[in-house]
């Protein structure tokens, strides 16, 4: 699979602007890669009767764990998998909804390709992110393709210190998501100065081990740096994982007690055979305006 040596590299280039929600309503698609490099079904095909069974019956599956679907549909080369998951602050009927609309809206971004992921967004605490592939992906850490989301604020102050701060925040979460499971993630929160604080959340997959959470996360947080390292608020975001900080309070109180600890599922650690060539796709999206590059 994509290795993080292949991060920077970003084949498409496209610009797409539209407002903000200011108020809360459906999804929105956030940002989505085709994987154009991967191969395309034939209409009526049996992979797209097998994909379209597998993204309308999604939903009705009993997911694996709050907020976190996986499925899979066909048999040897049409067989097609497929898996979604909520923020865990996101309650069961509007991660149904996120969920809901993502499966019909990422083939139409993506038509005819046979691997594709998506996050979608209504600019409130709703939000979740659909994949579907060729290969079982169960268990395997992916870094890639990923996606910048961050504020169009500038860091004000001790730049130093907001840094060393969100740093520490970051690593702090980061060993505490990945070792709760099954439900990896984790809130805090930490002060940068007497009138700023800084709020954090980082998540993985349910399905990774505990270091595969921990690599995954290692790997976002080293492309900080090209993301938001000066910015206020900012997220990285990739298959397997993802961070997001800001400094207001932005997941809800519900989840800011640890998760129930449980046995982590069984997964399939193997990887997919052969070379995946990946178009990475970068997406700024501002917290009062949205750009994809």
């Amino acid at each position: 699979m994509a290795s993080s040596s292949r991060l920077r590299f970003f084949l498409s280039l496209y610009f797409f602007y539209y407002f903000h929600l200011t108020i809360a309503g459906k999804p929105e698609s956030l940002y989505h890669d085709c994987y154009v490099n991967n191969g395309k079904y034939t209409t009526n095909s049996a992979y797209q009767a097998n994909l379209n069974h597998l993204l309308n019956s999604l939903i009705n599956t009993t997911p694996l764990y709050n907020g976190f679907y996986s499925s899979s549909y066909g048999e040897k080369s049409d067989k097609v998998y497929t898996s979604a998951i909520c923020r865990p602050d996101v309650n069961p009927k509007s991660c149904q909804d996120c969920v809901t609309f993502a499966t019909r809206n990422l083939t139409l971004l993506c038509p005819n390709f046979k691997m594709a992921i998506g996050g979608y967004d209504d600019g409130s605490y709703t939000n979740c992110m659909l994949r579907y592939a060729f290969y079982n992906y169960t268990g395997v850490m992916e870094n890639a393709p990923y996606f910048f989301v961050y504020s169009l604020r500038n860091i004000t102050g001790n730049f130093d210190k907001f840094n060393q701060t969100r740093q520490s925040l970051l690593q702090t979460l980061i060993s505490e998501a990945a070792a709760r499971g099954p439900l990896k993630y984790a809130t805090g929160k930490e002060p940068v100065s007497d009138t700023v604080t800084l709020y954090g959340l980082v998540q993985c997959t349910p399905d990774l081990t505990e270091s595969q959470c921990k690599q995954c996360l290692i790997d976002a947080n080293k492309l900080l740096p090209d993301c938001c390292e000066t910015r206020q608020g900012g997220r990285v975001i990739t298959p397997s994982c993802s961070f997001r900080y800001e400094i207001n309070k932005f997941y809800n109180s519900s989840i800011e007690e640890p998760p129930v600890s449980s046995p982590t599922p069984s997964t399939n650690a193997t990887t997919h055979p052969g070379k995946i060539h990946i178009s990475y796709l970068y997406n700024f999206h501002f917290l009062d305006q949205v750009f994809k590059i």
